[in-house]
């Protein structure tokens, strides 16, 4: 009787325990970006996080100094450590560097049969410097994107995931070309991070924030959904607190005035699982996932973290108040 007691609390504590989020990423020195970066996303955002390591980096704020890949095998088995014994309610994947470790995820991800996946495609660069060969940009479209709730790519991955060549900026009508084209794959939702706004599409959208003034820098995330819709995340997103958003939402608004952004796609591909985890439908989790970020840059903007040109953000503004 005793037994069945205990096992019964057990239960019951596991039942009300918090959500639990896979991160399958690689670690970041600098604790800025990767795995770092994503565990501290989901303890501000109130969700357990656990971890497959699949690359250890040698980096900081001036640069990546070494990556060194760990066997396919051996992140398998840290996924299975994890599977076996917590009740893993979304799955964020980040650097994949190889065709046999994007396979091996794979694979496991099909056996798990988890609620939400997000694929963080981390295959290039902002700035269009790729990290990995042909055949694995291959893999991944092959074998995660259609596992995966939303994908994040940023503008330059979109690009090659797409099929094109990584050219300079991306204009916001092509990026909503390119997510369509990308859900073709089978993602249910796809954000395509770091678009610009083009003085010629800013009359279609609905402007949040100051007036934007002439020569203004506007970063736009362009949604696409597999039920048709298309959206646009601006800062300062304002979705917690509007009315449902109608079918075709599309908005713009200026940039965080911030150097310290390294990790932010890290970041917010990590807060979308965070609030896939939680319960979150895809779209508000990537409107929920923007409103942290957005929150996270405006916090950093003060802050002086390393030598280099971008900082880490402030991913736990709401608990403490770093000196500036």
């Amino acid at each position: 009787m005793l037994r069945f007691v205990l096992l019964l609390i057990t239960s019951c504590a596991a039942a009300l325990g918090p959500p639990t989020v896979l991160l399958v990423s690689g670690s970041d020195s600098g604790g800025g970006a990767g795995l770092q970066a994503e565990i501290k996303t989901c303890e501000a955002l109130g969700v357990f996080s656990t971890n497959a390591v699949t690359a250890i980096t040698a980096q900081n704020t001036v640069g990546v100094h070494g990556v060194h890949g760990l066997p396919p095998a051996f992140v398998v088995e840290q996924m299975d450590a994890v599977f076996d014994d917590f009740a893993v309610d979304a799955v964020k994947t980040g650097l994949l560097a190889s065709v046999d470790v994007v396979e091996a995820v794979a694979r496991r991800l099909r056996a798990a049969d988890v609620g939400g996946v997000v694929v963080d495609p981390v295959v290039c660069a902002a700035s269009g410097d790729v990290f990995v060969d042909d055949a694995t940009i291959e893999a991944i479209k092959a074998e995660l994107l259609p596992l995966a709730t939303v994908i994040t790519p940023n503008a330059a991955e979109a690009q090659l995931l797409g099929g094109e060549a990584v050219e300079g900026t991306l204009s916001v009508d092509r990026a909503r070309a390119l997510a369509a084209r990308l859900l073709e794959h089978g993602p249910r939702a796809v954000v395509v991070k770091g678009a610009r706004l083009g003085e010629d599409e800013a009359p279609s959208m609905a402007w949040i924030g100051p007036p934007r003034a002439p020569g203004d820098d506007v970063i736009v995330d362009v949604c696409a959904f597999a039920d048709g819709a298309v959206a646009t995340l601006a800062c300062p997103a304002r979705c917690e607190t509007r009315p449902p958003c109608p079918p075709d939402d599309l908005r713009a608004g200026p940039a965080v005035a911030t150097r310290n952004t390294h990790g932010t796609g890290c970041t917010f591909s990590a807060a979308v699982a965070a609030r896939l985890a939680a319960g979150d439908a895809p779209r508000a989790a990537i409107e929920g996932a923007k409103v942290y970020l957005d929150a996270a840059l405006r916090a950093s903007a003060s802050l002086n973290i390393g030598r280099g040109a971008h900082g880490p953000l402030h991913h736990g503004f709401r608990h403490s108040a770093w000196p500036a």
